[in-house]
């Protein structure tokens, strides 16, 4: 199924104009953090600083600049340059592997957000005021690939699957 565009970038349009400041990861999802900082408690009442908004991923992506690709969702299968050596090596620990040691330091400063462009395949480019891209695209043929959210506002979900895109804020079991 071919995505909406218009639909697409409609959902990322809020991005536009905020800075992505952070990132992290749940195993294989990498979380990326856009606009104020705010406070939130966990479900395990840990407080954790998040951004405005929230960018799920779960498909293939990458970060890239004028000298080339800076990070890669591919990057997290490969031993940072700082961890140990040793059998025991997981990349799923945090900061074991390149992915997370090199997002680290591109983001040492925050990257505002000046464009969003969608593709048909639900895949679409972020572009940044100080040259830097951020590519995502789906590779696969039907799974979640992203979400945008306000972390701790259920309703305001939309979610791009293989076949749909799903808004929080519809009417449960409609899609967009």
């Amino acid at each position: 199924m071919l995505h909406d565009t218009v639909l697409l970038e409609a959902a990322l349009a809020p991005l536009v104009g905020r800075p992505l400041w952070k990132s992290h990861r749940a195993a294989d999802m990498l979380v990326f953090h856009f606009g104020d900082h705010r406070t939130q408690t966990t479900r395990t009442g840990q407080e954790v600083e998040v951004g405005e908004l929230a960018l799920h991923v779960q498909c293939a992506w990458r970060i890239r600049g004028a000298e080339g690709i800076v990070v890669a969702s591919g990057d997290r299968f490969v031993r940072a340059t700082t961890a140990l050596d040793g059998d025991d090596w997981e990349w799923s620990a945090p900061g074991a592997n390149r992915c997370d040691e090199r997002l680290r330091a591109w983001l040492a400063q925050p990257h505002a957000v000046t464009r969003v462009t969608a593709d048909a395949l639900g895949g679409f480019a972020l572009s940044f005021a100080d040259g830097f891209e951020l590519e995502v695209f789906p590779d696969d043929s039907d799974s979640e690939r992203w979400r945008i959210l306000r972390p701790g506002d259920p309703s305001s979900h939309v979610v791009v699957c293989g076949n749909e895109i799903e808004d929080a804020t519809a009417p449960p079991g409609a899609a967009s």
